[in-house]
């Protein structure tokens, strides 16, 4: 792509026009200077005022889509040799210059004071990455990569093929997502890069979902040896993900390896081979039975295998009835389990079955008396065991086993903050934090218990509030936040506010001096949190006095009484809030002489210095 320079020598006598120095935004360019200004910037508009005899007043130039703009304010904009003017628009209707033809383009006289310089402007060289294959659900991260001479570059991701997946970005020189799709499908993506001056340049790159079929887990899981009785009935149960996966197209076989001949049937309780049963042999001297089970994926081939052994003993040697209720399990919330027992060694033949849950949260069984039955795990089990016993009854008895499935879900941590303490009235701001493991979809501010309140934005972790309404002191508030996963799993934190009286400062006043006779004004102030209910100025020593409008801060007053020079009376303000507690301060009054007794006392003495 090519570009251009605009390359401008101011005049002697500068410029003229209304825009008297339109190269003021050009560093260092001025009279008798040769300003070259890169028009490749698509944020340059370039307007100056021609000199006189260009036969024009004005000229804007504007960067358009393979050239420039061109357009007159004032007159038509002229483009071409001095002897070949041509109208090429105006600023209300420019018309596109070509490139081609404004490389030889000359505007001025014949000192050609204007003209055009051509550069080069490459497009970007844009590579989107090596195609790649992938099992489908794995994470996939393109990166691509350009060669360009600008550094200022913008980039796009788009998918132009396959199914739509979500792109971790779509701006960045790296992308990433959860490939989707049956093997041999394919999605592609184009990488478009841009520079700063417009060009642009792309690449495809193709992602195709591999055969997986290799990643396929086959396992399998015989169950334990047993030990039965001659002539009781054996019963096998296949386990493992596959036999527990109700989706598995896994098949399932038993083959007798080793002892005395028998002949096995399969439940119907179970899938095809799930389960066999057949009676043990009699013969104290009968050697161990040995049994194979073969599991085989029919898509990827896959296969694997496992042995149990059965050994017997003659009714004389003991034994019995045996129980097994399957494998210890680890679950997620949401999971369907399914619980796989069996039994053995009855001579009597089984007369019940029975599933009874023994702790964690309550589920509910498809089945109580199938050997097995299955439970979806609810929410509340997360990070908890759920506890399961296997009870089975014949003609001599009964025979139990248990097993535990662990619940694994996201951990969550919450906090709603720490205790505090606040006035009636006051506003209190709940700022909960949390850390999860999972995917939190809501949280929720309740209240739990205390004097009731009204929390506004309850939902919102850092901005839910509520006023502390009136109630006495000591109350306590408490506050529940409660944090949701996207499994429905709910952890939750408390905090505690309790409820304080208002804070409140009493001033009573400046000490005074007064002489019998004289009114005294009391005047006192306060400052307080909570709402003043009462005011009241009372004595506490002194000569007795009596208070004039002792409810009022600032007008009460009283008589000084006739009392000994030095006398002190002490009032006291009390101030008392909406909660009924009380702030107090007290103020002095000291008694002076009267000029009565002065004077009395004064005169002898002035009499014996005159005499």
């Amino acid at each position: 792509m090519q570009a251009c320079k605009l390359e401008i020598q101011v005049p002697a006598n500068g410029w003229v026009g209304p825009n008297s120095q339109p190269t003021a935004a050009i560093p260092n360019c001025g009279p008798n200077k040769t300003c070259t200004i890169d028009v490749r910037d698509l944020s340059l508009n370039v307007e100056f005022t021609a000199h006189p005899n260009q036969g024009f007043t004005f000229v804007s130039w504007k960067r358009g889509r393979g050239g420039f703009f061109c357009g007159g304010v004032t007159t038509p904009c002229l483009l071409d040799f001095p002897n070949k003017w041509s109208n090429w628009g105006s600023s209300t209707n420019p018309k596109e210059v070509n490139f081609f033809n404004a490389l030889q383009a000359v505007l001025a006289n014949d000192n050609r004071v204007f003209f055009l310089v051509p550069v080069f402007n490459q497009i970007p060289v844009v590579n989107a990455g090596a195609d790649v294959e992938v099992p489908t659900g794995n994470i996939v991260t393109l990166t691509g990569n350009v060669n360009d001479d600008n550094t200022n570059l913008s980039y796009t991701w788009v998918q132009i093929s396959g199914l739509p997946v979500n792109l971790t970005s779509t701006n960045g020189i790296e992308t990433s997502f959860t490939s989707v799709g049956t093997p041999g499908s394919s999605s592609t993506f184009r990488l478009t890069v841009t520079d700063e001056h417009g060009a642009q340049g792309s690449d495809l790159v193709e992602v195709v979902i591999e055969d997986d079929s290799s990643q396929i887990s086959v396992v399998a899981d015989a169950g334990p040896d047993i030990t039965v009785g001659e002539n009781n009935v054996v019963v096998l149960t296949a386990r493992g993900p596959n036999a527990a996966d109700p989706l598995s197209t896994a098949s399932f076989s038993w083959t007798q390896i080793s002892g005395a001949p028998v002949s096995v049937s399969a439940t119907a309780s179970l899938p095809a081979n799930h389960q066999i049963t057949f009676v043990a042999p009699s013969g104290a001297s009968v050697a161990d039975i040995v049994f194979r089970l073969d599991v085989i994926d029919p898509a990827s081939g896959n296969s694997d295998s496992d042995t149990v052994v059965i050994t017997l003993f003659s009714d004389g040697a003991g034994g019995g009835l045996l129980v097994d209720a399957g494998t210890d399990q680890v679950a997620s919330v949401a999971d369907t389990v399914f619980l796989h027992g069996f039994w053995g060694g009855s001579g009597g033949g089984v007369t019940g079955i029975q599933w009874t849950q023994l702790g964690g949260p309550t589920v509910s069984l498809s089945s109580t008396s199938s050997l097995s039955p299955s439970f979806t795990v609810p929410p509340n089990a997360a990070g908890r065991t759920l506890s399961f016993r296997l009870t089975v009854t014949d003609s001599q008895g009964t025979a139990s086993d248990t097993v535990a499935i662990a619940v694994v879900g996201a951990v969550t941590q919450v906090l709603a903050g720490d205790d505090i303490e606040v006035e009636v009235g006051g506003l209190v701001m709940l700022d909960g934090t949390y850390a999860s493991s999972g995917n939190i979809v809501s949280t929720l501010w309740s209240q739990v218990s205390g004097p009731a309140i009204t929390i506004s934005s309850p939902s919102s972790l850092f901005a839910a509030s509520f006023n502390v309404p009136s109630a006495p002191v000591g109350s306590v508030i408490v506050v529940r936040l409660t944090v949701t996963d996207d499994q429905g799993v709910e952890t939750s934190d408390t905090i505690e506010i309790t409820v304080i009286g208002s804070v409140t400062q009493v001033i009573a006043g400046e000490g005074q001096e007064a002489k019998p006779g004289d009114q005294v004004t009391l005047d006192g102030s306060y400052a307080s949190s909570g709402n003043i209910v009462s005011t009241l100025w009372s004595q506490v020593s002194g000569p007795a006095i009596t208070i004039n409008s002792p409810g009022s801060l600032f007008a009460a007053s009283f008589t000084v009484p006739s009392a000994p020079a030095g006398s002190v009376i002490v009032v006291k303000l009390t101030v008392i809030d909406d909660q009924g507690v009380e702030t107090s301060d007290t103020v002095e009054i000291t008694v002076l002489a009267s000029p009565g007794a002065n004077s009395s006392s004064l005169a002898p003495i002035i009499d014996f210095l005159l005499d």
